[in-house]
């Protein structure tokens, strides 16, 4: 993985994760989806049905120490996949298309590597995004737009 991106240790186990039931219901079946998405797809033939498109994305919403980045660490262990925790302040460019290319190279690498990236702090390029008076509004909108 690129200097984008740092490895987080998986330690964390199910039993230490304090969520409502539904939520850590939610998480499992997320977790149970990759582990028998060979099933769906190899063995019902879902693959020619769905050719792309397959990937998954959580938004884990809460103030510090709620336990996002904590659930990040038990689906990565649950999965066996490595998580890695993308640097905001690395990827966030002033030079115009540098953060789509910054994007565009971590995504990549991630799918060659098969990882879990798990994106810190988002509310400082999402709280960028305004009605367009400039032309740095309105790049820093595409920005965001181009990584949702």
């Amino acid at each position: 993985m690129s200097e984008k991106a740092t490895k987080i240790k998986t330690t964390f186990l199910w039993e230490q994760l304090i969520l409502p039931r539904e939520q850590k219901q939610q998480l499992r079946q997320i977790c149970n989806r990759v582990l028998y998405e060979h099933i769906v797809y190899d063995e019902w033939g879902y693959d020619a049905l769905l050719p792309y498109g397959r990937g998954i994305c959580m938004l884990f919403v809460g103030k510090s120490g709620t336990g996002k980045t904590m659930a990040a660490q038990v689906i990565g262990k649950e999965l066996g996949l490595q998580v890695y925790r993308v640097d905001i302040s690395q990827i966030v460019s002033k030079y115009i298309r540098e953060t789509e290319k910054n994007i565009n190279t971590i995504f990549d690498e991630a799918m060659k590597s098969n990882i879990i990236l798990f994106f810190d702090e988002m509310e400082a390029l999402f709280a960028k995004r305004t009605d367009v008076k400039n032309a740095n509004d309105r790049y820093t909108n595409m920005e965001v737009a181009f990584l949702l």
